[in-house]
C-alpha cells in the first residue's frame, strides 16, 4: 500500500438479532479502508491454520501481491459463520438460572462512601470521569486528587485497548507493519 494513505483494517462480525453476542461470529475477510476517501482499498482473506498440525493455509505470511485475487492466494475455503444464533442472555437463550443461591444484601445505613453524578465518580479524595467505549472497554479520564485543598490532575485518559483478540491470527495482515 502507498505510505501516504491512511488505512484501517476492519474486523467484521455476523450478527443476526439485536441482542446477539457482537463478537461471537467473526467473518472470514476484512476490508481495508482509506480513512481519507472512505473507499474500500482491498479485501483481505487471511490465511487460516487449516492444515494438519496447525500449519497455515499458505507457506509464507508475507504480504501478498495486491493485483492477485486475494481469496485464491489465501489457500483455503470460505469459512461461513454459523447460521444458528448462540444467545448468552438468559431471558433470550432459555437457559434456566440457578435458584439455589441465597440473596446477598449490601446495607450501608449511612449511605455509600462515593458519589456518582452522571459519568463523574467522586470517592474519598479522588474524582474521575468514567465511560465505556465498545472498542476499548472502560475509559477513565480527568482523574484528579484533592491534596489538602489543592486539586492535582493525575491522568487525562486511561484505557485498556484490546491488545489481542483470540479469533485473530497474528499472521499477515495483522503483523504487516511489525516486520
Amino acid at each position: 500500500f502507498p505510505s501516504h494513505k491512511r488505512l484501517q483494517q476492519c474486523l467484521l462480525f455476523a450478527r443476526y438479532k439485536p441482542h446477539d453476542n457482537f463478537y461471537a461470529d467473526p467473518l472470514d475477510f476484512s476490508p481495508v479502508l482509506d480513512s481519507n476517501t472512505f473507499e474500500v482499498v482491498h479485501i483481505d482473506f487471511a490465511a487460516h491454520r487449516t492444515k494438519p498440525g496447525g500449519a497455515p493455509s499458505v507457506p509464507a505470511t508475507k504480504p501478498r501481491d495486491l493485483e492477485q485475487d486475494d481469496f485464491k492466494s489465501c489457500g483455503r475455503e470460505r469459512i461461513r459463520p454459523p447460521t444458528k444464533s448462540f444467545e448468552y442472555l438468559p431471558d433470550i437463550s432459555g437457559i434456566k438460572l440457578r435458584n439455589d443461591i441465597k440473596p446477598l444484601h449490601i446495607i450501608q445505613p449511612e449511605g455509600p462512601s462515593f458519589k456518582v453524578d452522571g459519568h463523574v465518580l467522586e470517592w474519598q479524595k479522588w474524582k474521575m470521569h468514567i465511560a465505556y467505549s465498545s472498542r476499548e472497554g472502560i475509559v477513565i479520564s480527568t482523574v484528579t486528587y484533592n491534596d489538602n485543598g489543592e486539586i492535582r490532575p493525575l491522568f487525562y485518559r486511561l484505557s485498556r485497548r484490546l491488545s489481542r483478540s483470540e479469533n485473530i491470527d497474528i499472521e499477515y495482515p495483522s503483523q504487516a507493519n511489525s516486520e
